[in-house]
């Protein structure tokens, strides 16, 4: 098996990926535009093109979104905007008297200059009334 980069600048992430997969991840942090969209695979899509274009070997990126169903697609791919504007508490009252359903999705892309993959989840629950636990990872 060819090995494979993961991009990003934060250790947890790759120490979870490691964790998940059960096997030492290699990862780097690659500075990279960040184009502006709702539609998260064209997010993943862009990063893993751009990071591949900068080492010239297969990488491995990866992007959240999280959307309320009272606010259609938002925070949606800006969740981390909302995060850095708004107290978890704030993001709760968003929704407060309305439907509090809600869908976490994250993609996986690879590429290694010939073949893209994209790798989609997602979760679906609600958005809780108060923020609970301590503002960890995930």
């Amino acid at each position: 098996m060819k090995s494979v980069t993961f991009i990003t600048g934060n250790q947890a992430k790759a120490d979870y990926l490691a964790k998940y997969l059960g096997y030492p991840v290699e990862y780097k942090k690659v500075d990279q535009d960040e184009i502006q969209s709702l539609d998260l695979c064209e997010i993943v899509e862009h990063k893993v093109r751009q990071a591949y274009d900068v080492l010239h070997e297969p990488v491995l990126v990866e992007d959240v979104a999280l959307e309320f169903s009272a606010l259609g697609k938002l925070p949606g791919t800006f969740i981390k905007f909302f995060l850095q504007e708004m107290s978890e508490t704030d993001i709760c009252k968003l929704v407060e008297g309305k439907d509090r359903t809600a869908i976490a999705k994250s993609v996986f892309g690879f590429y290694d200059g010939e073949r893209l993959e994209l790798f989609e989840g997602s979760h679906s629950g609600r958005v809780a009334e108060k923020p609970a636990g301590d503002g960890g990872f995930g």
